[in-house]
């Protein structure tokens, strides 16, 4: 799994900032490594989840920041392009940010939650500890997205399908 973004997706003039074209260029590059097409592994590519502004502008405020790090716009359209580069090279992608959002409610071509120009929403507050890292819920809807993603297009390494390594403990010598 190749799960990068949300800190790519800090606003410009942030240390973390990547632009949108150089973490682009970036998943491909990992994606498409000769050291990593050698051993053609299954690549499952996650989308950065949405963040809560009214979350992130607490937490931000209490490291100091006096300006927003990051925005539920920004965040989208490294989400977006993310499912296009899985899109563009057939790879499997878990759409962490369009799971979270269809969770609080969100429904195409409306205001983005989790914006500070729309209202609050609990749903996706209730996702995020502090608008960008997931608390336990967040992190259940995440473990789902991803064993759905494997069970639909790479059913052999789903987890009931792998071999045992070594043999169950009441085979195994004593």
């Amino acid at each position: 799994m190749i799960f990068f973004g949300a800190n790519d997706a800090c606003l410009p003039g942030q240390s973390q900032h990547v632009p949108l074209d150089g973490y682009c260029e970036c998943l491909k590059s990992l994606c498409l490594h000769p050291s990593v097409t050698t051993h053609n592994p299954s690549i499952i590519l996650v989308t950065p989840a949405p963040v809560d502004e009214y979350q992130m502008m607490v937490s931000d405020a209490l490291k100091g920041y006096t300006t927003p790090q990051r925005t539920a716009a920004n965040t989208k359209m490294y989400a977006d392009a993310c499912r296009g580069i899985g899109e563009e090279l057939n790879l499997p992608v878990v759409d962490l940010w369009g799971a979270f959002m269809r969770k609080a409610g969100w429904r195409e071509g409306e205001p983005l939650i989790g914006s500070i120009d729309v209202a609050r929403n609990e749903v996706l507050q209730n996702l995020l500890r502090d608008g960008l890292h997931f608390n336990p819920e967040g992190y259940r809807l995440m473990y789902n997205e991803v064993m759905k993603v494997i069970r639909e297009r790479i059913p052999d390494q789903s987890p009931e399908r792998l071999p045992f390594v070594y043999p169950p403990w009441e085979r195994a010598p004593a």
